[in-house]
This record gives C-alpha cells, sequence and structure tokens, in this order.
C-alpha cells in the first residue's frame, strides 16, 4: 500500500534535481520519478514508518502544476519544470509539509541515486518555442525572496539539546520558516555505524536544500559534528544564526 501520493514525490525529484544540478537540469525521466517514488516507499517500509501521507493533499486540482510533459522521438517521457515556476512556493509546498519520515526516506542516498543530475539532456521536438521552454530561461531566485520572506532553515546541534531543539523549531516555523530538524531517536536501542552514516548524509543534503542553519549552541556548546556542518554550511555561503 502507497504511503505518499505520487504526484507529491514527483514534483519533490524535479526540485531535487534542479537544486542539485544548481538550476541546470529542469526535466527528469518520468522512469526516473517513478523509480525514486518506489524507492521511497521502500525506504518507508525499512524505516517501519506508519506514515501515511497518500491523502496529505499538499497537491490539488486548483492548483497550477509546476511542470509540463514532453517526450523525444523514441518515446522516452519527460516532466519538464516550467521556466515561471516559483522556487520558494515549491520549497515550502514539498519540503516544508510532507512529513519529516517521507523526507528523510527521499534524501537517502538509493532515492536520491535515481535522479541524479543528467549534464546534457535534450527534448527533441519539432517546436523550436517549446523547446526553448524545456532549455532556457534562467529563474532570479533574489527577486523571489524580496517578495517571500520564507526561509528553509535547518537546526544544528548535540542531541543532548533536543528540547532546546524543538522548541526553536516551532518558534521558527511560527513565524512562517520551512525547518529541518535532526532525527531525534525514538526507537530505544543503539543505531547501527551504517544508520549513523546515512543520518548524517541526510542532514548534510538538508543543509544544502535550506537558506540558512540555525545552531543550538547552548551555554555555549558546539561539539565536533556541529562545527564540521558550520564548516559545510559557510562553504555553501549559507546564512548562520546561533542561539546564544
Amino acid at each position: 500500500m502507497s504511503r505518499v501520493y505520487y504526484e507529491d514525490i514527483y514534483n519533490l525529484g524535479l526540485l531535487y534535481a534542479y537544486i542539485d544540478s544548481n538550476g541546470t537540469q529542469k526535466m527528469v525521466l518520468l522512469d526516473d520519478l517513478k523509480r525514486f517514488h518506489n524507492t521511497i516507499e521502500k525506504n518507508l517500509e525499512e524505516m517501519h514508518s506508519n506514515i501515511n501521507d497518500i491523502y496529505a493533499g499538499i497537491w490539488n486540482s486548483n492548483d497550477e502544476p509546476i511542470y509540463f510533459v514532453s517526450s523525444n522521438k523514441e518515446g522516452d517521457v519527460y516532466y519538464v519544470l516550467k521556466p515561471e515556476f516559483n522556487l520558494l512556493m515549491v520549497k515550502r509546498k514539498y519540503i516544508g509539509c510532507l512529513s519529516s519520515e517521507v523526507i528523510v526516506a527521499s534524501l537517502m542516498e538509493n532515492a536520491l541515486e535515481c535522479i541524479e543530475p543528467v549534464m546534457k539532456q535534450e527534448i527533441k521536438n519539432n517546436n523550436s518555442k517549446e523547446k526553448s521552454l524545456c532549455l532556457g530561461s534562467k529563474i532570479t531566485f533574489e527577486k523571489e525572496r524580496k517578495s517571500d520572506n520564507m526561509k528553509v532553515i535547518t537546526i544544528c546541534g548535540s542531541l543532548k539539546f533536543q528540547n532546546e531543539m524543538m522548541s526553536i523549531s516551532e518558534k521558527l516555523s511560527l513565524e512562517g520558516n520551512c525547518v529541518f530538524t535532526p532525527v531525534y531517536p525514538v526507537i530505544k536501542r543503539k543505531r547501527t555505524k551504517e544508520e549513523l552514516d546515512n543520518l548524517k548524509k541526510i542532514h548534510f543534503k538538508k543543509i544544502e536544500l535550506s537558506d540558512a542553519i540555525f545552531v543550538i549552541n547552548k551555554d555555549k556548546y558546539i561539539g565536533e559534528s556541529t562545527n564540521l556542518e558550520i564548516e559545510y554550511a559557510k562553504k555553501l555561503g549559507k546564512e548562520i544564526l546561533y542561539l546564544e
């Protein structure tokens, strides 16, 4: 049984591919998006997730699609981002509204491999205007930022400050931001090395998708892992916010 609506995941896949390619990849094969969806479902099953986002209602019939569908001479079907799509709105709609377990499952390496950026893809058709729509039209993010104050923010810090993380996450969300948090330990057992490696990769991916990170440095404490996250965020040019 599906846990997530395929249309939501296809849009999320398009968003990830676009961000990972620094805005150069505007289309993804439908077959790859289907694999992305199936892999997320498999990851959720292996996580023993009870989540059910199938009726989350993130995308409804009144919403304007962010993509159009095209195909090449070989019959390969592509989902193509529209030139005028609003990046901040799409971030808010999918990264901000899908369940955290779904986001975690979608950021696992086996899922991201399904939609790896393709450096040179073309949609071959006889309509030059449509071809221009597929491959051209850069989006100016700064203009969008000025019209929307929402930020995507990742919470960083030691899990011993979990209460503070949850409090800041709530505060930032109520202020209208989209907030990523660490995966809090619920299962009462020690995490395996593989699980810890997965969580580290996922958290770094969250930082990549964010506009800023918020460091929970209670009593001025910043651990080794958090320092690495701060340096990574600085390298990517992200804004760094601190509790203290």
